[in-house]
């Protein structure tokens, strides 16, 4: 019996071993389920990595000034600025051969990376938002530059000089609309804190506008329009780059802003692009001296 027994044992080693061989042999004709059965999954050796499409960020080593930054590459692939960088040699791969970045300090690229990467701006000083709106428009993040524009809107919006300003400097359309219509409505000269904000000539423009408002009965929106026509399409041609955008307050809720078939004598006060549309790099030296 133990004879038997032994005999059969062996038969079943015998036919184990005989198995094995043959899956190893000819497993690649096996059908996928079988496949998974047969072999060990866990296996890593037998699974092939890939690297997720949407999380799976590489990272760049940038030099501002005296700072390192290492920032994912993402957030600057679609911008004017990346576009322009010589990459070769493995440039921005580690710390000996960073990414250098000049005509900006490390605070304003630190501020746009504030603003990128999170969420909460109620903490955020106005300068801070000002940086990161210089280098995004700058470089045509216009993710960024909307955000930016959103979250500095409140801080901001009565400060209608400053409006007219940053309006103009960074071609936000409906703050310089917003600003000028603001000052032109309330009838008042402007403050000597104001004035630093303006050229003598537009300073000039806004008592003319203020002027046949008072005297003439002017309705004070259409008075921006006429007076201002030369400031408000040059900034209109300049931010058709970074496409449309809205903020509260703008237009006034009492009267309608003429759109694109809206005229006065001097023809057509807005228009969706007056033939411009060339993509530019804004000059970060055009900012005025306070930003």
């Amino acid at each position: 019996m133990f004879s038997q027994i032994l005999c059969a044992f062996s038969m079943l080693i015998i036919a184990a071993i005989s198995l094995v061989l043959n899956v190893k042999a000819y497993g690649h004709q096996l059908p996928a389920a079988a496949k998974s059965l047969i072999f060990n999954t866990n296996d890593k050796s037998a699974r092939q990595t890939v690297h997720n499409s949407a999380f799976y960020w590489a990272n760049a080593i940038i030099l501002v000034g005296t700072q390192l930054f290492k920032v994912p590459i993402r957030d600057f692939e679609e911008s004017t600025f990346w576009k322009e960088l010589d990459l070769a040699g493995g440039k921005g791969s580690h710390d000996d051969n960073p990414i250098v970045l000049e005509g900006i300090s490390s605070a304003e690229f630190e501020s746009l990376l504030r603003v990128i990467h999170m969420h909460d701006s109620g903490n955020f000083d106005p300068q801070v938002l000002i940086s990161a709106l210089k280098l995004s428009t700058s470089w045509q993040l216009i993710d960024a530059r909307n955000k930016t524009i959103q979250q500095l809107h409140p801080m901001i919006s009565t400060h209608f000089a400053m409006l007219v300003d940053l309006g103009t400097t960074y071609f936000v359309l409906p703050w310089l609309q917003l600003g000028l219509y603001k000052l032109v409505e309330r009838g008042i000269r402007i403050t000597d804190a104001e004035a630093t904000y303006f050229r003598r000539d537009s300073i000039l423009k806004v008592w003319e506008a203020q002027e046949r408002v008072r005297e003439g009965g002017s309705d004070p929106l259409n008075t921006v329009f006429d007076v201002f026509n030369a400031e408000i399409r040059k900034v209109e041609r300049e931010s058709n780059v970074y496409g449309a955008v809205t903020v509260s307050g703008w237009p006034p809720e009492r009267s309608l802003v003429r759109t694109a078939a809206a005229t006065t004598s001097a023809g057509a006060i807005i228009s969706p692009s007056y033939g411009y549309s060339q993509r530019r790099q804004v000059p970060l030296t055009q900012s005025l001296r306070r930003y």
